[in-house]
Order: structure tokens, then C-alpha cells, then sequence
């Protein structure tokens, strides 16, 4: 809630004549029932992000998603860019690496590796589990692989009532950036379901995209059209848990099919997702702007 620094910032545009842009990676906190208490933060993020826009010459954001809100606060008449938020997970990792890590996953015989790559926030959990508890009571060849923080709590949440499903899921809970690396290149298909939907805000599906690994995700209200549309990864209606069985089924049957999913999602991830893109992108309205001063602000709600 910091409102000073934003009215700092509206002060160094307004008066002193800097070029302020900013990045909203989110705009503000959502109002909740409960507790009351936090809503005084959705009110002054709500307060910021006005000020912000009054104080921007230029406004980046994460998704698209956001254009409308940020319009309610006054950026009618402001130019709006989309930057998709890249992969902060190398995807160039040691093949031998990727190699041993398989084979350790698939020593007590399983035929396949599942994975999930996050923070494992109660919502997400809502639409994972289900997929996983299908997957691991139907099939005993499947080693369903939790990866990110939290992975630990939600292994154990996934265990509890079945015992003999100790094994068949492991959880990798805080591990450096190339051992993430290696552990999704480990992994023959990912499963990332968001309650709100895939968007271009999401760097873990970014992580999964940029790897190659074939990735089923989510239609959500949050989500931008061309999810709909796109071959780079599978994308089911949210809580659609038939629908993402049968794709990961036909991928299991059909290596080839799931293989030429994760190519073309490294090919798309490339091509409008990356850190390249985005610098070229910054780069092309830098060249534009005259002014000397600037400012550049990521703003996180």
C-alpha cells in the first residue's frame, strides 16, 4: 500500500516532466468477505493504480485482461501494451541430468511422468487434485511429480486415505532454478489448471511452454482469446476433469501427438512470450520516446 511513492511518481511526471511507464503485473487486490480488514487493501491499490495512470505516459501490463479496469481509471485515452511475463526457468539443461532424474522416477516401473509446476494456492488445488486422484486411482503406471513451493503440503494432503498411493507421488519442494529445469524436461506432460484461466501472466505455464513439455491448462474468465485457439498446449473449460483425462490419455497412447504439442509450444512461446519479445517490444517504443528523464515502474498491485 504504497501510496506515497505513487503520488511521488505522478509528482515527478506532472511537475518535473519524466517519462513514467509502468508495468502492472496486477492491478489491484480483490475485494473479499472475509477478512474485512483486507479490503482497506483493495481500496488503496484501487487508489494507486489511478494515480499511476495519471502519472504514465506509457502502460504495460501483464495481460489483457486488465485493459478494462485500467480504463475505469482513467487510461481511456492512454496507449495499453500487452507484455506477456516470460519464463524466469532456464530451459537449456544437461541432457545426462534429465536422463538419470527419469530413471529415477521410473525405477519402481511406472511407464510415465505427470507433473504439476507451482505455489499450490487453495484454488488450484481445487481443479488439480481431482485430475490427479482420477489419474492415480485408474492407473498404476502413472508417477505423478509435484513441483514448487508447496508441493510438500499437497503431497501429503494427496496421501492422506491412501496409503497405497505412497510412491506414485513425489513432491520436489523448493529446489534451485536448474534442478526445476531438469525436473520439467523430466516430466512427459504437465497439468497446470488456474480457476481463473491461462493467461499471459502465468509464468509457470510460461516455464512449461518454454521447455517444450506438453502442457493441458485452463479456459477461465481471465483468459485470452487466442488459448482457445492455439495448438501449443491443450486448454479444457475450468473444472472439465473428463476432458483433461482423455487428452492425457491420448497423449500417453500417442507419444508422437503429445511430442509435436510441447514442439509447437516452444516454437509459440518463442515466438510471443519470451524475454526477447518483450525487450523488442520495449525497444521499439523506447526509440520512439525523445524525452531523457524516465521512469520505470512494475507495479504489483
Amino acid at each position: 500500500m504504497n501510496l506515497l511513492f505513487c503520488i511521488w511518481l505522478w509528482w515527478r511526471a506532472r511537475v518535473r516532466g519524466d517519462v513514467v511507464q509502468v508495468m502492472f503485473h496486477e492491478v489491484a487486490f480483490p475485494f473479499v468477505r472475509k477478512p474485512l480488514k483486507w479490503n482497506i487493501i483493495a481500496i488503496v491499490n484501487r487508489i494507486m493504480a489511478f494515480v499511476l495512470v495519471a502519472a504514465s505516459t506509457r502502460i504495460y501490463t501483464s495481460t489483457s485482461a486488465w485493459h478494462s479496469i485500467l480504463r475505469r481509471y482513467g487510461a481511456r485515452n492512454r496507449p495499453l501494451e500487452v507484455l506477456p511475463v516470460p519464463s524466469n526457468i532456464g530451459h537449456e539443461v544437461d541432457a545426462c541430468a534429465v536422463a538419470n532424474l527419469r530413471h529415477t522416477l521410473l525405477q519402481d516401473g511406472s511407464t510415465s511422468t505427470i507433473g504439476h509446476f507451482g505455489t499450490y494456492s487453495a484454488g488450484i488445488i481445487a481443479l488439480l487434485v481431482p485430475i490427479l486422484q482420477l489419474l492415480l486411482s485408474r492407473s498404476h503406471g502413472v508417477k505423478i511429480v509435484l513441483l514448487g513451493r508447496g508441493s510438500a503440503a499437497c503431497l501429503h494432503d494427496l496421501l492422506t486415505g491412501h496409503p497405497d498411493w505412497h510412491g506414485r507421488v513425489v513432491a520436489f519442494d523448493g529446489l534451485e532454478d536448474v534442478e526445476v529445469a531438469a525436473t520439467l524436461q523430466a516430466c512427459d506432460l504437465m497439468i497446470q489448471p488456474f480457476p481463473d484461466g491461462a493467461s499471459t501472466r502465468r509464468t509457470s505455464l510460461m516455464a512449461c511452454l518454454a521447455a517444450g513439455i506438453p502442457t493441458i491448462t485452463t479456459i477461465g474468465e481471465l483468459s485470452e482469446p487466442f488459448w482457445q485457439t492455439q495448438q501449443a498446449c491443450a486448454a479444457v473449460e475450468v473444472g472439465n476433469v473428463e476432458r483433461a483425462i482423455r487428452i492425457i490419455d491420448q497423449w500417453l497412447a500417442e507419444p508422437q501427438m503429445s511430442n509435436a504439442t510441447g514442439a509447437r509450444g516452444r516454437h509459440y512461446y518463442s515466438a510471443h512470450f519470451s524475454l526477447e519479445c518483450a525487450i523488442a517490444k520495449i525497444l521499439d517504443r523506447e526509440n520512439a520516446t525523445t524525452s531523457p528523464a524516465k521512469l520505470d515502474v512494475d507495479a504489483h498491485g
